[in-house]
């Protein structure tokens, strides 16, 4: 059984912070650790994209 991970981050400082765990967990499962990993993107508070409802 596999384990499965999910790391939020929101913007560029973040990202900075999640890129060493991104690695130690594809360290991991190039030595044949399971593990399924997924990083959401949530985007910034003052996305342009964002609605205001």
């Amino acid at each position: 059984m596999s384990k499965k991970i999910c790391i939020v981050a929101g913007a560029r400082p973040n990202f900075i912070k999640v890129a060493p765990v991104m690695r130690a967990i594809e360290n991991a499962r190039n030595a044949g650790g399971e593990m399924e990993c997924k990083l959401v993107y949530t985007g910034r508070e003052d996305d342009e994209t964002l609605e205001d409802s």
